[in-house]
């Protein structure tokens, strides 16, 4: 997959179940790797190693799908 997320405009992911929709938002969120290819940020790749937190934050919004609330 190769896409470009345009800022300040909408992206809707959609398909069928089981097609990896989720897994296309896990790595684009930087919580998983992809086992070939390269995940690029504003020009810059991620690579393994980086605080993936503070690019998230700086980046762009991230919505956890999984309940990830503080106590």
């Amino acid at each position: 997959v190769s896409m470009d997320i345009c800022p300040h405009k909408i992206t809707a992911i959609c398909g069928p179940s089981g097609c990896g929709k989720s897994t296309l938002l896990h790595m684009l969120g930087l919580l998983m790797k992809p086992d070939e290819g390269k995940i690029i940020i504003n020009g810059q790749e991620v690579k393994e190693g980086k605080d993936l937190p503070a690019i998230r934050n700086e980046s762009f919004g991230y919505i956890f799908q999984e309940y990830a609330l503080m106590e």
